[in-house]
């Protein structure tokens, strides 16, 4: 081996090395156990790009170390001979038809002997302080080319497996943080689980319905990248919630009207479901990341517990001298007065058949209470039998912060 490495065109550093690793240790992912969210994107990206065998690599000072991997039952190589050692040192991805004919790869140890690399494609795994981490790469080993279509999905997966590395690293922080952050760490983890699985289901589609890139596939790559961009906006205002505390959030005017629309979009996935507001609504001076997470716990909750085609979700208000008193009813089931005094707290019974409530109702008394509201649920909307179960959810908030 170090006879061949001698003759070979070995990677340089980046100009940018030291800051480099310093955010790669950040993410604290070296050495990890695999994740099946990971193996999904490299499976992906092998199955678009027509390849045996895809990574997603991590360059270390000496060594790159594979967090995903297909096709091949190494967990980590030398730097010197990675080619991913090369496609980190640029922006755009690097693509290597045929590492014979490459200066920098035809003497390689993994060119010239097993397991013979012949193509390589990598796209770098960029973050949003422009360290180049490693890459999402796959390989062949035969020479081919990649078309522009191809190119374009790897990168784009390349993008979400950055988003799902911001998604551990902020995770791991509201953790870490401190005591009295760990509950609320495990109520926002609910609110990130949705796009996550959304994406992992659009990938699956991706990989047992659409045999070669085809325009459904790019459509459902696009959701993807949709998907992404919201969790990190939600990323990022729950870290900045956290770690500001409710009093130092900046405060701006949220239009309730506007808002629901737009959550009306954002959260069309989850079911088929409309919004229908009694009255005018109001314009808050408030904070717009609690506030929006309330509304998105009801009408999350209302949908994923409904019992029909298209769950009808009602929303009033009440003007006091200090607040708002907001209300919302829906046209599902309802939940029978004997679960009613559990009903906000953290994966309770909520009927006879036993099924949880999970943390939606919890998440909302949570952030009603740091704003100083109340949350409950009313009375009977009614008096038939057949309404027997049903009640308004009911909170206030503060007219302006």
């Amino acid at each position: 081996m170090k006879s061949k490495l001698k003759f070979m065109i070995k990677p340089p550093y980046a100009e940018n090395e030291n800051f480099r690793l310093e955010e790669l240790l950040k993410y604290k992912i070296l050495d990890t156990e695999s994740e099946p969210i990971f193996d999904q994107i490299a499976d992906m990206a092998a199955h678009i790009c027509e390849v045996p065998t895809a990574l997603i690599s991590l360059v270390d000072l000496n060594r790159q170390w594979f967090k995903s991997k297909k096709g091949i039952d190494a967990n980590e190589t030398p730097r010197e001979v990675a080619f991913c050692a090369h496609a980190i040192l640029k922006k755009e991805t690097l693509v290597v038809e045929n590492a014979l004919e490459d200066e920098r790869f035809k003497s390689n140890p993994l060119v010239v002997d097993a397991p013979n690399i012949r193509f390589y494609a990598g796209a770098p795994l960029i973050t949003k302080s422009g360290a180049a981490l490693g890459t999402l790469c796959v390989i062949d080993y035969k020479p081919r080319s990649l078309d522009e279509k191809q190119k374009k999905y790897l990168e784009t997966l390349a993008s979400q497996v950055v988003a799902q590395f911001e998604l551990r690293r902020t995770i791991k922080e509201l953790q870490d943080k401190n005591q009295d952050l760990e509950e609320f760490a495990a109520l926002a983890s609910h609110d990130l689980k949705a796009p996550l699985r959304r994406m992992s289901m659009f990938a699956d589609i991706i990989l047992e319905d659409h045999p070669q890139s085809e325009p459904e596939a790019e459509e459902m790559l696009k959701k993807i990248n949709s998907e992404a961009s919201q969790l990190q906006n939600l990323i990022a205002g729950v870290l900045a919630y956290s770690r500001a505390g409710l009093e130092n959030l900046e405060i701006e005017p949220v239009d309730v009207k506007k808002l629901l629309e737009e959550m009306k979009q954002q959260l069309s996935s989850e079911g088929n479901f409309e919004i229908e507001y009694i009255g005018e609504a109001p314009t808050l001076q408030t904070h717009r990341v609690p506030f929006q997470q309330i509304f998105s716990n009801l009408i999350v909750n209302s949908v994923k517990h409904s019992d029909k085609d298209q769950s009808i979700i009602t929303i009033s208000h009440e003007t006091r001298p200090n607040h708002f008193e907001f209300r919302l009813r829906d046209n599902g089931p309802g939940i029978p007065k004997e679960f009613r005094k559990n009903a906000f707290k953290l994966f309770q019974s909520y009927s006879n058949k036993k099924e949880k409530s999970g943390v939606g109702l919890a998440t909302v008394k949570k952030l009603v209470d740091m704003a100083g509201g109340e949350v409950w649920l009313s009375e009977e909307v009614g008096s038939s039998e057949e309404s027997q179960d049903k009640f308004e959810i009911c909170f206030t908030w503060p007219r302006s912060m």
